[in-house]
Parts: C-alpha cells; structure tokens; sequence
C-alpha cells in the first residue's frame, strides 16, 4: 500500500531549466531512496526522458533505483486528466516509490495539474510538498514570457521560485525579477537569497521553514552519458519519424532520426538560427560524437558536445515555435544537413 509519498511538481516556462535542475538532484539521489519522475513535453517526439536517464550515469544511482516515464505530445491534464492519472497510475505501480517528481511542459496547465494530486484520487497516496517554478530572470522583461498565462499561473501555484542560470545573469536580472513578483506575486516577493556559487541542492530548495522563497541557482556542469532506456518510439528502417503538435498559439515539429546517421554541426546551427524557435532541443550524432543543443529565443545559445563515438540511439531534434510552419521543406533541409 503507497502511503504519503512526498511528491514535488517542478514547473517553468519553456527553457526555464526543469530538466537541468532535476539531472542535478538525481546525481544527489540517497543511496537507499526510490525515485520515479514523470515527464510530460510539449513536443511528441521527447528527449527529456533520455536527458535523465543519462544523468544517472553520471551518479551512484542504481539503475532500479530511478523510475522515468515520459507523456509527450501535450499537457498531462487535457482530457480531463485522464493523460495523467494513467501515466501516474502506472509509474507508482511500478516504482513503488520513496519519492516523487512531477515535471509538466512549460506549456500546460499546472493548476489543474495540482488539483489532480491534490484531489481525493490521491488522497492518503500523494502527500503534495512545496510547488516549485523555476524562473530565467533574463527574459521577465518579455512580454511573451511574463505575461503568457501559463507562466501567471506557474507562480500562482509557487511555494519557491528559482531564478534558473543565475551564473549566466550580468546586470539587473535579481532586481529586474525582484520587482515583478512584488507587483504580480507580493507572497514571493521576499528578499532573495542568492545561491548562485553552488547549485541548489533538494534539501536547501525544499526545506520547511522561513527561508526566503527566491533562490539563485547556477546551472550544474553535468555531463551527459549515453541513456540507458530503450525509447518506444523509433524511426522505420531506411526512413526519419516526424511528428507534429500545436496548442495555445505553439507549435512543434521533431524528428527523429535513424541512429546511423550523422549531421555537420555548422550547418544545422545555422538552420536552425534561420528558423529562429523559441525552444530547441536536439541531441544529435555528428563526425566526432552527439551533440546536445539546449536553447531559449532570447537567451544565450548552450551547447555540450560529447566526445563519443557516434550511432547513439537517441538522435532527435525537437522545435518549438510560435508560427506554424511546413515540415516538409524542413524536413529536405535537414536531410541537406546531413554528412555523407
């Protein structure tokens, strides 16, 4: 019988650096504690699952110990939440967990997200700890982000708001943030406590007491191993998946690619930068190894290349865009893309 299971939804807009920050507490995992996150992503083809089951390559974890399971395509409480009480559903079953991570897309709807958990469904299952929002403080002054009712909503919910990638802020961005929430979000707009030397750990983030409810946090230097779990969804032989989703004025186009193939770095940079998404996320085989490409429009370009021998299985690029656009002609473009 699941009893109380401390359980934590992670939210933040796109790019905020949910994923980042939980890759950064699987390292930190107890020896003897059972984890199980479930990721939902706005895109259908998924790569944050890979993203974390590689993560745990890099810790002390045991492969038995870390339970992912991934919704792509949309929000977890569409439909009526049906999306989540399976998948929710079906992970507790199979993790039996001693803790819980709940990350939905940059996209969705967390308020209904958190009335699922909270409800009498869950009730004596679940117990429902501090709500977290990360929060790139660089993009508050865009209107896209600041004032999208997705993001209000994200810190309406909030008992803690991260100030994600503080070690790349230079100027005003803790005032420039300090000031929105004591306009919008007087409950948050406490002092903050800067932390950016040191990543946050999940105890410092989660700990009760009167701590301010804004911390810094500095992105963790994490490298990324070859994932261990076997993606369901892959393409046929000889040919690329493409899938496509749209909701709120967003739209996504991913592929994902045959593991053999390998792409010039340089000229999918500059595709990419030509189609200009707000959110991309890839990891790519190139001539010397994978590529990570993990990108906010309006943020600084991040990227990570792997000194591995290429073939690895995951091999995806996902977009995310606000404008439709043909996949077709995209799809050509990539394949010119690709190393012969």
């Amino acid at each position: 019988m699941l009893k109380q299971i401390p359980t934590h939804l992670i939210t933040g807009f796109l790019g905020a650096g949910k994923t980042t920050l939980l890759q950064h507490w699987l390292a930190q995992k107890p020896a003897h504690e059972r984890w199980a996150i479930l990721v939902n992503e706005f895109g259908a083809i998924g790569l944050d699952a890979a993203l974390l089951s590689g993560a745990t390559e890099q810790s002390d974890t045991k492969t038995d110990d870390v339970f992912i399971q991934e919704v792509a395509g949309g929000c977890l409480c569409c439909a009526a939440g049906v999306p989540l009480t399976v998948a929710l559903n079906r992970l507790l079953k199979r993790a039996q967990p001693d803790r819980f991570f709940i990350e939905p897309t940059g996209l969705g709807h967390p308020k209904a997200v958190l009335a699922v958990l909270t409800g009498p469904l869950y009730q004596g299952v679940l117990d429902v700890q501090q709500t977290v929002t990360l929060v790139d403080a660089r993009l508050i002054k865009d209107s896209r982000y600041s004032e999208h009712p997705t993001f209000r909503q994200q810190l309406a919910i909030a008992d803690r708001v991260v100030a994600s990638k503080a070690d790349q802020y230079q100027g005003t961005e803790f005032t420039d943030l300090t000031a929105f929430l004591s306009a919008n979000f007087p409950k948050l707009a406490a002092p903050m406590r800067s932390s950016a030397e040191q990543p946050v750990s999940l105890a410092q983030l989660l700990a009760d007491g009167t701590d301010a409810p804004v911390v810094a946090h500095s992105a963790p230097a994490l490298t990324i191993a070859q994932p261990r779990i076997n993606l369901p969804l892959g393409p046929a032989p000889g040919d690329w998946v493409c899938l496509q989703n749209s909701s709120a004025g967003h739209y996504s186009i991913g592929w994902q690619f045959l593991p053999t193939d390998r792409f010039d770095p340089s000229a999918l940079i500059a595709l990419i930068d030509e189609v200009r998404p707000i959110r991309v996320k890839a990891w790519i085989n190139t001539a010397v190894g994978s590529l990570q490409i993990n990108r906010t429009l309006g943020a600084e370009t991040e990227t990570e290349t792997e000194s591995e021998a290429p073939g690895q299985s995951v091999n995806r690029l996902e977009l995310i865009l606000d404008r439709a656009l043909d996949a077709a002609p995209l799809t050509a473009r990539l394949r010119a893309c690709l190393l012969s």
